[in-house]
């Protein structure tokens, strides 16, 4: 069993022949695998819908001045987290 941590090396290595029959799952990735042409599986977080559900969770508790730490701003997973958080505000 095999995680790879880069997609492209991923996909390279899936096509060398003592690597292909690894079983190999790619964990919390925003690219799927299908888009590089790997053949793994991918297992993900809905990150949108995690921020969505904080903050709605936060409102419900009466909260209303909230802030959203989601992570660094030129990443996928942490844009994602803040459109959640802002959607549940809207």
């Amino acid at each position: 069993f095999w995680i790879p941590a880069d997609l492209r090396r991923a996909a390279r290595a899936a096509r060398v022949p003592s690597l292909a029959a690894v079983p190999t799952v790619q964990v919390d990735r925003a690219s799927p695998a299908r888009a590089t042409g790997a053949p793994y599986d991918v297992v993900a977080a809905d990150n949108r819908g995690g921020g969505r559900l904080a903050a709605a969770h936060l409102l419900e508790l009466g909260h209303r001045r909230l802030a959203c730490l989601a992570g660094p701003a030129g990443h996928r997973h942490a844009q994602d987290r803040l459109q959640g958080f802002r959607d549940a505000l809207d």
